[in-house]
């Protein structure tokens, strides 16, 4: 089933782009949001909403929804002079919520999506019946003693960042092979899957492209969440938790998601065959563990 290229309008007048394997706009959808859960995917960093297309495939009984968050794939870039926040795409994630009017969601998020959508699930908890994280751990977070040396460093790499790419340089599209091939070997993807991501992050016009994705993403970020930061927002996220881990993802991930699993209140730890994105190269036994997750 093909997903629907969507728009949602925000609170604030701002746009998020999506793919949803249904109409937003249908009368069943309006008639059916109130008690039917819908499944709202949340990417990870550099990613897109098109990460999750392989998954989609194979839960196509049920209504999913794929969002672009702020700055990434076709959803607009944040003002010249804001940056990217976590917590801000927290708020985003609400704001979507609210203008769809959805009171019942199962979500998943991936990575970075991950931290989001537990951040989102602690704040929230009424409006998350399951929560389910591909490759995430749920945080990242670092020992307060080193905080102020992270902000001198992130304050740096705005002004890299800034000076890197003034102006968006267009580039021809007889280097996206070698790009595909980058981003391949870098997520541990095929080229197809690769391919998903990169060109969704683009905008190509006659046989040159420019990158679509906010050079402001490469940024650190300047203020990191502590470990019990974190631990506090576990304990309050009421709804069941799913952890699906690449049986090769990262190492790091894998000892977090394992020391954190007993702070959730309904925890279940499971691996599936793949990398960091396991989600995208195993996406038939990713989607059997989360129906299966979600039906029980």
């Amino acid at each position: 089933m093909d997903l629907i290229e969507q728009k949602v309008k925000l609170f604030d007048g701002r746009e998020i782009s999506c793919l949803a394997n249904f109409s937003l706009s249908s009368e069943q959808f309006v008639n059916e949001q109130s008690t039917k859960a819908v499944n709202l995917c949340v990417h990870g960093w550099l990613d897109n909403a098109a990460s999750f297309i392989p998954l989609s495939q194979y839960l196509t009984e049920l209504p999913l929804i794929a969002l672009d968050l702020a700055g990434h794939g076709l959803s607009a870039h944040r003002s010249a002079d804001a940056h990217y926040h976590l917590i801000d795409w927290v708020y985003d994630l609400h704001l979507f919520i609210e203008a769809l009017n959805l009171t019942t969601i199962n979500l998943i998020g991936h990575s970075m999506g991950g931290m989001i959508a537990c951040l989102y699930s602690a704040t929230y908890p009424q409006s998350v019946s399951n929560l389910i994280l591909l490759e995430s751990a749920g945080a990242f977070t670092q020992d307060e003693r080193f905080f102020v040396d992270n902000l001198r460093q992130a304050f740096v790499s705005r002004k890299e960042t800034q000076k890197k790419y003034q102006t968006n340089k267009k580039r021809d599209v007889s280097v996206l092979q070698s790009l595909y091939k980058t981003r391949a070997m870098h997520s541990n993807l095929n080229i197809e899957l690769a391919r998903l991501i990169v060109d969704r992050n683009i905008r190509v016009c006659a046989q040159k492209f420019v990158w679509k994705s906010d050079k402001k993403l490469n940024t650190l970020s300047p203020i990191r969440l502590t470990e019990s930061q974190a631990q506090a927002i576990f304990r309050s996220i009421v709804s069941p938790v799913l952890i699906l881990l690449g049986d090769n993802g990262y190492p790091e991930i894998k000892k977090s998601a394992a020391e954190r699993l007993q702070l959730f209140n309904r925890g279940k730890l499971q691996f599936i065959n793949g990398g960091h994105h396991a989600h995208m190269q195993s996406a038939k036994q990713t989607a059997k563990l989360i129906r299966n997750f979600i039906s029980r």
